[in-house]
């Protein structure tokens, strides 16, 4: 006992109390991880600002409804989740606003643009998403006659004319 009470006293070291951080400030911490994983699953950055920014706002005016303050960070990615899903819901909707064509091309010389870039596009795509686009667009035949020509099912050649497009409209904007 003697031993124990030789040792000099440990100075007493109060602990340090964390700085009061405010929600918005924790939110705003969040927002480069969101639009870093929204810029992979879109591809566009401005989109992808959007979308976390818009996610931190949401999560800011809904900060009551957080439950586990520990779970910030998954309820964010959540409502990031949602508004990148409705801004694709959203986009189906718009038109592209597409700007005139130049005087000096003429009505016929548009038509064979347009075909040219179309056959460029086709020449791009796989084989299995380009020869629905040709059969059911090109040539006009109906989804059964070519599911059954391609010996594939009615909703995956739906599903193929989709992606096909979607590419292919991916492709024009670039």
């Amino acid at each position: 006992m003697e031993h124990a009470a030789s040792l000099p006293a440990s100075p007493s070291v109060a602990p340090a109390l964390p700085e009061a951080v405010s929600p918005a400030d924790e939110l705003m911490a969040h927002v480069p991880d969101l639009r870093r994983w929204a810029l992979t699953r879109c591809g566009d950055f401005h989109l992808a600002e959007d979308v976390a920014h818009e996610a931190a706002l949401t999560a800011l005016v809904r900060i009551d409804q957080l439950k586990d303050p520990m779970r910030l960070r998954p309820w964010m990615f959540t409502i990031a989740r949602r508004r990148l899903a409705d801004s694709r819901r959203r986009s189906r909707f718009e038109s592209p606003l597409v700007g005139e064509p130049p005087a000096c091309v003429e009505a016929t010389d548009r038509g064979e643009a347009a075909a040219v870039k179309v056959a460029a596009m086709l020449a791009r795509l796989p084989e299995f998403l380009s020869a629905p686009v040709v059969k059911h667009y090109l040539e006009g035949k109906p989804l059964r006659v070519v599911a059954r020509e391609l010996d594939s099912s009615i909703n995956s050649i739906k599903s193929r004319l989709y992606r096909a497009r979607r590419i292919m409209r991916a492709r024009e904007l670039l």
